[in-house]
């Protein structure tokens, strides 16, 4: 199951911006979604794609690199026979997926990106990618980006729901009231993103069971700082899960922003610098989990 994600539009924009120039190096933890990204961009913006994933590379590929890498018009034309894959000069997408496995593969796409007839783009994970450069040099073609677990707007998107969020930024923007309709279903949704995570494995499963327990009670009123400090003070327990903690965080920090919103006046406006910064974020309280994990 694949998940929408927003860096599938600067996918987009390297390859039409590149013109086979550079290399794209796609970092981040592992099961993050680096492989799925890159095979449906794969498939949806190129005529043929070549995936080569290095943790489980037969030795025939291997064989590719080590005995033809001195003459790369020969090696690519020998890959093309070995995996069954046709290449088309600027319509063929070549991944090296788990680069970090087999550097020497790195170190070629120097020459690969001069060739100039495919794309290519590597994917790795954060420490591995940065620690398996023995005996070679990192390509100046090469242009790294990030990857992260999915963020709450992406995980909306999971549930189908694009509709939120941009209603949310208005809000904002416009210094409108949520409405409690809206606090309610957005602080649900929030609680199991914070449950789920953003790995796209366990938001599959979630999409598909729809069977995440829902342990933490939840008040949808604009109750007074006091209660919620009181609610919050009986959610934390010295064995708490590091998930529930910061679930709570974010559950204070959403009635805190939700209050100034609703009691905000042109004599006590929300401060510019909250506003301004949540709106960089593209999110209401900085929906991101690097916020507040």
């Amino acid at each position: 199951m694949f998940f929408k994600r927003k860096l599938y539009e600067r996918l987009k924009e390297w390859k039409e911006r590149s013109a086979g120039r550079t290399a794209l190096l796609i970092e981040g933890a592992r099961r993050v979604g680096k492989s799925s990204l890159v095979k449906e961009f794969g498939r949806n913006e190129y005529r043929s794609v070549a995936i080569i994933d290095f943790f489980k590379v037969p030795k025939s590929v291997k064989q590719v690199f080590e005995e033809e890498s001195d003459d790369i018009d020969v090696m690519l034309k020998r890959l093309s026979a070995v995996l069954g894959i046709a290449f088309y000069p600027r319509e063929t997408l070549i991944v090296f997926d788990e680069v970090q496995f087999y550097p020497k593969a790195r170190g070629l796409i120097k020459y690969l990106v001069e060739d100039g007839r495919y794309d290519y783009i590597e994917t790795g994970s954060l420490v591995s990618i940065k620690e398996n450069v023995k005996d070679i040099v990192i390509p100046s073609e090469e242009r790294a980006i990030r990857l992260n677990p999915m963020d709450f707007e992406e995980f909306l998107w999971a549930l189908g729901d694009e509709a939120s969020m941009p209603f949310l930024k208005e809000c904002l923007e416009r210094r409108m009231p949520l409405g409690t309709g809206v606090v309610e279903r957005m602080s649900k949704r929030w609680r199991e993103y914070m449950l789920v995570g953003g790995m796209p494995q366990s938001v599959a499963q979630f999409v598909d069971t729809r069977e995440t327990t829902d342990p933490i009670p939840l008040s949808t009123s604009s109750a007074g700082s006091s209660e919620i400090a009181s609610a919050n003070r009986s959610y934390f327990t010295p064995k708490m899960s590091w998930r529930r903690t910061a679930y709570c965080i974010c559950r204070s920090a959403w009635h805190q922003f939700y209050e100034l919103e609703v009691n905000a006046t042109s004599a006590n406006p929300i401060p510019a610098e909250l506003v301004r910064s949540v709106s960089e974020n593209a999110s209401v309280l900085g929906f991101s989990r690097a916020e507040f994990c």
